[in-house]
């Protein structure tokens, strides 16, 4: 079993929607001001859980890119992502961090942390937008 503690400002019904969905104990949540903490339990293996939670990531990365936070179709490409073998390097950079941590900011990581693969999103909605706008003015 592992403890883990996840901090966010905006992304609280992100984090009771992983909770439920997986095997994980919400032990405490608490709100400080705008800062949400919750105190998870997590039942399954090492991998499960960095695996887990660059889902969960995942969604927040997305969440912050008003481009795929408008498109439900660019948030399906963007996870056709998931194969690739950059987004398995995030996974395994997630589960260096949590051998050494129990506290995960999910905005903090997100930007610090996870900046190739944001950089990723925004290069493959740029290329789509570009494409677009050729295909529009060729009608």
């Amino acid at each position: 079993m592992k403890r883990l503690t996840l901090r966010t400002v905006q992304y609280v019904h992100i984090v009771k929607e992983f909770a439920a969905a997986r095997d994980v104990c919400v032990l405490r949540a608490k709100k400080r001001g705008c800062d949400h903490t919750f105190h998870l339990m997590w039942a399954g293996e090492r991998g499960a859980l960095a695996r887990g939670l660059m889902d969960l990531l995942e969604e927040v990365a997305m969440q912050e890119n008003p481009v795929y936070r408008c498109s439900p179709m660019m948030r399906r490409l963007a996870r056709a992502l998931r194969g690739m073998p950059f987004y398995e390097k995030e996974i395994q950079g997630l589960g260096r961090f949590l051998q050494g941590n129990d506290s995960l900011h999910m905005e903090g990581y997100v930007r610090f942390r996870m900046g190739k693969y944001c950089e990723m999103l925004d290069s493959m909605s740029y290329s789509l937008i570009k494409k677009m706008n050729l295909h529009a003015r060729e009608d």
